[in-house]
């Protein structure tokens, strides 16, 4: 699949980019948002694994290699498994965040 999510025409040379620019946002965002919370770590990682794996089959292939196909659903890999399940967990993450004012709760 030589497009992005939903398979968005764009070029390989700008998903490339696009890619570098997540991975960086999320390490950035790991050591300085956080620090301790571990669901929200759990998505950055995923979120890593998921958008390094994608760039790696763009370097070697000029593509992503979607290799999973359920019936009625779009071809898709574990990569962007990943990074679905990375976007669900700083979604909770980051809400828990918000609700409790930055502080730890005392209970999840």
């Amino acid at each position: 699949n030589p497009n992005l999510a939903f398979s968005l025409p764009v070029p390989n040379w700008l998903a490339i980019i696009l890619s570098l620019a997540v991975l960086m946002l999320a390490i950035k965002i790991l050591y300085q948002y956080l620090a301790g919370n571990q669901l929200g770590q759990w998505g950055l990682g995923l979120l890593i694994i998921g958008s390094l794996s994608n760039l790696l089959d763009r370097f070697k292939y000029g593509g992503v290699i979607d290799w999973l196909n359920l019936w009625l659903w779009p071809s898709f890999n574990l990569s962007d498994l990943y990074i679905f399940l990375a976007c669900l967990l700083l979604f909770f993450s980051f809400r828990r965040i918000a609700v409790t004012g930055g502080k730890k709760p005392d209970r999840l």
